[in-house]
């Protein structure tokens, strides 16, 4: 049992500051190795993959690169090399979290460390052909049979609107079973939307097949899906390599500029390469149902010249790298991964100060050798992302902690156990009263009442000397559940205050700072987001755990 009646009072004291819905909060960047650095100045990041004969070339030093902006060299402030081939290795496992975690008990612990850089997987099924999505999912699922252990992958389905098959996870077999859930004829069809509390939501209706495939709406919609994408993934930190497989790309548009700002490069492949199905024709990938191939259609010959031509800008200019004319999708995602884990972070405060919104091109250059490089081209000169005017500004740590099936936090190591509140095991202990939730009042009955009991591991706060003695910080709980369609269901937030005694620091430090929180949920499988958030030191932790609440 985590929480007790008898125990809590000796151990710790948690006095409740407010209650309050989850705030966007101010900052200036975001560090490669996750630290917020809070400035006045505009650091930029550049993540610079450097290869040699298609392979990551590796322990190069600081002052073998030189950055220019608008021609200008830079002064660099930041360096740091990320190592993708470096295998997981044991982290230190706290005293309060067990190797073994007794029953309906979660933890953001992870004994082995995950690759530097999160991936995602892009089966783009509205610019793919029908009968080719199955073998297309397939590939997938072999890739992600043979990841390298520890990798951070998400995987997202575009149909009529972006999709979430799989949330990220260092664990590659969970994003297989996501993937094996699904058939064939229902590809894309019940997979777990996007939360419109924190992105935009859009529907956008696709044409039928015998209408013109360069006139549709699907450049229009794919747009749109970037640029949702972009938003999202902006609230991952560090780098993304976005994986897009599709049958067919967009030529009049470029997203590389929001892309880029939210760190993520784009590794665009080509399905008509791979898919050497039977049956399969070019004039399939467009929809047209013409007869012929690549080679006796030169209209269709010039669109795909054009679309690679598209595909090599936009993983230009986000430092990524495009797979066309090639049978091997299994292999263009190694070859991404692994390539797009292996980078170097260059960080510098441009000398030109002037904030006017414009265009400012980057260039890299690497003494010593002759080496491709690939990274970002330029960024606008405003804030590190573009957020529209009704926003407030760069999200907050806790508002990207919150996400749903973002990457766990670990910043602030806990453990977490989930019961209603009829479960026995809580008989005789003191459970928060419903309502429970900002949400509680709009659920329908029956309504399930769920405790959850977080411990967090004490050495992660940034505790304080306090004035009457003992030592004292400031956290922030919050609770956030979302359906199966990635809607939110219910939330809690609790601002507190943690207090500990001189004569119970050594037994705390030992055991863990308890809390007890409570959240109505209905009956229905739902996800649930647990984050705890160190108000003094912008710290934070994060776990997502899969909840099947039943029925009281």
């Amino acid at each position: 049992m985590l929480v007790n009646r008898s125990v809590f009072p000796l151990i710790v004291s948690v006095m409740l500051i407010a209650s309050y819905p989850a705030k966007v909060q101010s900052v200036a960047a975001q560090g490669a190795a996750g630290t917020v650095i809070r400035t006045n100045a505009n650091l930029v990041l550049v993540d610079v993959v450097v290869t040699s004969k298609g392979k990551a070339v590796r322990n190069l030093q600081r002052s073998q690169f030189h950055v220019f902006e608008d021609g200008h060299e830079q002064t660099i402030a930041s360096f740091d090399e990320h190592n993708g081939s470096a295998a997981p290795v044991a982290a230190p496992r706290p005293a309060m979290i067990p190797a073994s975690l007794p029953a309906h008990t979660y933890s953001n612990f992870s004994a082995d460390q995950v690759a530097s850089a999160a991936n995602v997987l892009l089966l783009d099924e509205l610019n793919t052909p029908q009968q080719n999505r199955e073998f297309m999912r397939q590939q997938m699922i072999e890739y992600l049979s043979a990841v390298r252990p520890g990798t951070r992958i998400a995987v997202f389905a575009l149909t009529a609107e972006l999709r979430m098959v799989q949330g990220f996870t260092g664990d590659a077999s969970q994003a297989i079973k996501a993937l094996e859930s699904m058939k064939h004829e229902d590809f894309g069809g019940h997979l777990s939307g996007l939360s419109k509390n924190f992105q935009p939501n859009f529907k956008v209706h696709v044409h039928p097949p015998d209408q013109d495939p360069i006139t549709d709406d699907r450049a229009q919609t794919t747009l749109l899906a970037l640029q949702q994408f972009a938003r999202l993934l902006g609230l991952v930190p560090g780098r993304k390599n976005l994986i897009w497989l599709a049958g067919r790309f967009p030529i009049a548009f470029d997203p590389g500029a929001s892309l880029s700002a939210a760190q993520v490069a784009v590794y665009p492949v080509d399905a008509r390469g791979i898919m050497s199905v039977p049956g399969t024709r070019v004039s399939d990938l467009f929809e047209a149902g013409e007869a012929g191939s690549m080679d006796g259609d030169p209209v269709i010959k010039e669109q795909i010249k054009a679309e690679h031509a598209a595909m090599e800008n936009f993983a230009e200019q986000t430092g990524g790298h495009a797979y066309f004319l090639t049978n091997g999708l299994k292999e263009a995602a190694v070859r991404s991964v692994e390539n797009g884990s292996s980078y170097y972070t260059i960080g510098y405060v441009p000398r030109d100060e002037i904030v006017d919104g414009k265009l400012r091109a980057i260039k890299v250059h690497v003494e010593n050798g002759r080496y491709e490089l690939a990274y970002r081209r330029g960024y606008f000169a405003s804030s590190p992302y573009h957020y529209a005017t009704h926003d407030s500004g760069p999200p907050s740590q806790i508002t990207k902690s919150i996400v749903h099936g973002a990457p766990e936090a670990t910043q602030i190591l806990f453990q977490a156990r989930i019961l209603p509140a009829t479960d026995s095991l809580l008989q005789g202990t003191n459970v928060p009263p419903r309502p429970a939730g900002e949400m509680s009042r709009g659920l329908k009955e029956p309504v399930q009442h769920m405790i959850v009991d977080v411990t967090v591991d004490p050495h992660c706060l940034d505790l304080k000397n306090a004035p009457e003695g003992g030592h004292q910080t400031q956290v922030e709980f919050v609770l956030v559940a979302y359906d199966a369609n990635g809607e939110r269901v219910n939330y809690l937030v609790r601002a507190l205050q943690v207090n500990i005694k001189d004569d119970s620091f050594t037994r705390v430090m030992d055991k863990g700072v308890p809390v007890r929180l409570a959240l109505d949920l209905p009956p229905e499988q739902v996800f649930l987001r647990i984050a705890v958030y160190d108000l003094d030191a912008s710290s934070v932790g994060s776990l997502e755990v899969p909840v099947m609440v039943a029925t009281r």
